[in-house]
């Protein structure tokens, strides 16, 4: 299990999260978030699989394809998504 501090350091990490936050409401094949993220293909396989490992998504297998989605239930998450829209409130101030 991934410490949340290394996430937090991890931009990749950060990129595919706060992506996810975005778009809290769907579900996404690994392609699309790579293609999204603007991230690599390896990084995008390691970090969907480590968050999902981790709980922050949720991993289901469609056929031979994987879907991702954010895990809206884990504490961490509306802990993480609290912050980001305090975050933004500032930034508009």
């Amino acid at each position: 299990m991934v410490k949340l501090f290394e996430l937090l350091t991890k931009k990749s990490a950060i990129k595919i999260l706060l992506w996810f936050m975005e778009n809290s409401s769907n579900e996404f094949y690994e392609h699309e978030v790579r293609n999204k993220t603007k991230i690599s293909r390896g990084s995008s396989i390691k970090w969907l699989r480590q968050l999902a490992e981790d709980g922050f998504l949720i991993r289901r297998s469609k056929g031979r394809l994987i879907l991702y989605r954010l895990n809206s239930e884990n504490p961490l998450v509306k802990e993480l998504k609290s912050l980001c829209l305090n975050v933004e409130l500032i930034e508009e101030e």
